[in-house]
């Protein structure tokens, strides 16, 4: 792959990322699982993209910014070598680094599924059938959609009380017979992305500096944010992971745990600290309030690459270092490609000391040399504690230049699994904002 000087890509990246701000979903050049998120359009639709968006990601979404040439070093890859994909997956044994031993968190080979996926008879035995027909055995499914419904048999009094719950599923039933099956069960919860709890309850809203709520724009719709530095919003997130824990789901997966990447005229002079602290303050609470649940967070790609916060939005890999799993949204489709157009910033995404010009065309490249700086960062850190359960692509990303983009047929899953095997880890999910795996894409058992 043709190389340019690093400093260089580096500084155009930066000044990318500066004019074009984020993509859908606040996504900061790069990569997403909100970058593809949407709103929905009814209580019993979700706009999933990045585990977290609709359809497909945002097309004016960016990439993220590049990394320094300091931050290309791995204690088990040459950065400048071009990885080998192994001809079939050998998973990692163990899952250091990160501490696994305190609980029981087991080996994820997982698939997102929106509500409507579990919501009938019909659909929810074909999914089941598909973890006996595959090497699947776990679900990432929506308790708390992108718009901000509550989507099982809620009775927390403030959604409630705001109209927010609207069910498609009995949460204990469901657990239940996924368990019944040998399915490990994950709570996807949308946190401050809310629209229901925005309009409903303006002192949660996040304001812009006219005293009007922030909308952002998304998929040609919009979406009102409640404010990640509000303690009672706060509350009320733990409280609904609480209650869909109790109900028997087997983890919390928390997605939008931070502030809008995309915002502009955002009031956050109220804010005595940085946007860091407050992510970081709602992680600890989180972790404080339910001792001995399995919790877990959807982070933008970038802060594997980036030690700073890169677009503002209050994510970095040391926020999240005491909760137990992270998945950073490790889509290729995601980072800038060296087009003057859709994801393009003229250059393209140095990643690892690799300058990847047409990332959707590499996804082995992309995923293993992102999760190769991670463990680097991860590794030098001695208080970290996150396990590293990558989100992969899902989905094909026609909204691409020609010429940018591919089908990511199951080739093209299995060498995003490979590069998670070897980087050193051996857990995964698949995003598909609107599911529609099939069995080819993965292994039998």
């Amino acid at each position: 792959m043709k190389r340019l000087n690093k400093i260089g890509v580096l500084i155009m990246s930066m000044l990318f990322l500066v004019s074009c701000g984020t993509g859908q979903g606040g996504l900061p050049t790069g990569t997403s699982p909100a970058a593809s998120q949407s709103p929905t359009t009814s209580p019993s639709q979700t706009a999933e993209p990045s585990p977290t968006a609709s359809a497909q990601p945002d097309p004016t979404a960016t990439s993220e910014p590049s990394p320094t040439p300091s931050q290309t070093a791995s204690p088990t890859a040459d950065p400048t070598a071009s990885p080998t994909v192994a001809p079939t997956p050998t998973p990692f044994p163990s899952h250091e680094p990160g501490d696994s031993s305190a609980k029981d968190i087991p080996v994820v080979k997982g698939i997102y599924l929106s509500e409507n996926s579990v919501s009938s008879r019909s659909s929810l035995d074909k999914w089941i059938q598909f973890t006996k027909d595959t090497e699947i055995n776990t679900f990432v499914i929506n308790v708390k959609n992108d718009s901000g419904f509550l989507v099982y048999d809620s009775q927390n009094p403030t959604a409630l009380k705001y109209g927010a719950v609207t069910p498609r599923f009995n949460a204990r039933s469901l657990t239940d017979e996924l368990h019944e099956n040998g399915i490990y069960a994950i709570a996807r919860i949308v946190c401050f992305k809310d629209n229901v709890m925005g309009e409903g309850n303006p002192d949660w809203a996040l304001k812009k500096t006219d005293g009007t709520n922030y909308r952002e724009t998304v998929s040609g719709g919009s979406t009102t944010w409640i404010n990640l530095a509000n303690e009672d919003a706060g509350r009320y997130i733990v409280e609904i992971a609480r209650e869909v824990l109790e109900k028997g789901f087997d983890e919390v997966q928390f997605d939008y745990i931070r502030f809008p990447g995309n915002g502009r005229d955002i009031d956050y002079s109220a804010l005595t600290e940085s946007r860091e602290f407050y992510v970081s303050r709602f992680v600890e609470y989180a972790i404080g309030e339910l001792p001995g649940y399995i919790l877990s967070a959807d982070l933008f790609g970038i802060i594997c690459i980036e030690s700073y916060d890169g677009g503002g939005i209050g994510q970095t890999m040391s926020v999240f270092r005491n909760i137990d799993v992270i998945s950073p949204m490790i889509y290729p489709s995601h980072y800038a490609n060296s087009s003057k157009s859709t994801m393009g910033n003229g250059v393209g995404s140095m990643i690892n000391g690799t300058l990847y010009e047409k990332p959707d065309l590499d996804p082995y490249g992309v995923v293993y040399d992102t999760l190769v700086m991670a463990r680097s960062k991860i590794e030098k850190s001695e208080d970290h504690k996150a396990i590293m359960r990558p989100f992969l692509q899902g989905f094909t990303a026609s909204y691409l230049p020609n010429g940018y983009w591919m089908e990511y047929d199951a080739e093209k899953f299995r060498l995003q699994i490979q590069a998670v095997y070897d980087a050193g880890y051996d857990s995964w999910i698949f995003w598909d904002s609107s599911p529609s795996y099939t069995t080819d894409l993965f292994y039998s058992e």
